[in-house]
């Protein structure tokens, strides 16, 4: 589990989703309680290749043509908690 708040960090929110709904299955088929934890997160985590990685042309291509109009749908996490965000493309 080293570095794990950074194997989030590029995936989208149907990403995220699919990774929690697949731990809940995989612990519903096996009988046992819902308590999903870190762990459990993290291995449905490595079964998966985030868009951010599988097509990283044609999201970087999407971020250059967003930036000269889009805003950030919120603003930047300043708390203790946050991980520091790590870009496949740098700054």
């Amino acid at each position: 589990m080293e570095n794990y708040p950074y194997k989030t960090v590029n995936c989208t929110g149907a990403e995220l989703a699919r990774i929690v709904e697949k731990a809940a299955r995989k612990l519903f088929h096996e009988g046992k309680p819902m308590m999903i934890d870190l762990p459990i997160l993290l291995q449905h985590r490595d079964n998966i290749v985030p868009l951010y990685i599988r097509d990283k042309d044609r999201i970087l291509a999407i971020e250059n043509r967003a930036k000269e109009f889009a805003q950030p749908a919120s603003s930047p996490d300043s708390s203790e908690y946050a991980p520091q965000i790590k870009s496949y493309w740098g700054d």
